[in-house]
């Protein structure tokens, strides 16, 4: 596909799709599977100079290519990996045809959409601190609530000036629960 086309579809593409694209979770799997065996942290296999696996690396200016870099963040057009990927010269694409591996029209989607949404790396999910617990609202009768959720229901209906329905007959529950 000329390389007009390609960004005119994922464009369009990127217009209409509003998920917003997660390093962790979407794009480290592809680069990881695909990538990082060439452009990864082992300095040995290391090729071209370049690490994917690293934001600094990754956005610094190339080596071979001053000026360039190989992720521009916003920019599909200036990021050389996203040149290199829909390239259709053997000599250029990445992963080269020797690897055996290729990227999916799914997984370039993917890519060309985290590029878009400026390419923000997350720290491995191990080094992330776990969220913190959610502070249970106090309410004036809690003899209603029979476990946290319930605080925050009633919280809300206290603020609305609403009373509580009252409990129900268990089997007029069950039909309810059933049919719903």
């Amino acid at each position: 596909m000329p390389k007009a086309l390609t960004f005119l579809f994922l464009s369009l593409v990127l217009a209409h799709g509003s998920d917003k694209v997660g390093y962790n979770s979407d794009v480290r799997p592809i680069l990881s599977d695909k990538c990082f065996l060439c452009h990864g942290p082992d300095q040995k296999n290391n090729k071209g100079n370049l690490r994917l696996d690293s934001e600094t690396a990754a956005f610094s200016a190339l080596k071979d290519s001053p000026g360039k870099h190989a992720i521009a963040p916003g920019s599909l057009e200036k990021s050389v990996s996203w040149q290199r990927i829909i390239s259709t010269d053997p000599d250029e694409i990445m992963p080269p045809p020797e690897s055996n591996l290729s990227l999916s029209e799914s997984e370039k989607r993917i890519i060309a959409q985290w590029i878009e949404q400026g390419a923000n790396y997350e720290p491995h999910w191990a080094f992330v601190n776990l969220p913190e617990a959610i502070r249970i609202p106090e309410i004036q009768d809690p003899s209603w609530a029979r476990n946290p959720i319930d605080h925050f229901v009633a919280s809300k209906l206290e603020k609305e000036n609403l009373q509580p329905s009252p409990e129900t007959d268990p089997i007029r529950w069950l039909r309810r629960t059933s049919f719903a």
